[in-house]
């Protein structure tokens, strides 16, 4: 998984109607919303292993990533 702090930039994605969501290991969703600036604020998630979905023109695409927190 690509570690992070704050923000994920999704790159390639030329649709306008891009949704998300993201998962936490225990598969509770705890965050979903459109894809706005090719970037997903990620503020208020803790440290741990995550699953972001998105859904681009009638696909899937599913990526894990990590959140590093530096407090």
């Amino acid at each position: 998984p690509n570690p992070t702090r704050n923000v994920i930039y999704v790159k390639g994605i030329i649709s306008s109607t891009c949704n998300y969501r993201i998962y936490n290991i225990n598969g509770k969703e705890l965050q979903s919303g459109a894809l706005s600036d090719q970037k997903i604020d990620l503020g208020n998630l803790r440290g741990g292993l995550y699953f972001l979905t998105l859904s681009v023109d009638g696909k899937t695409i599913q990526k894990a990533f990590k959140v590093v927190n530096t407090f």
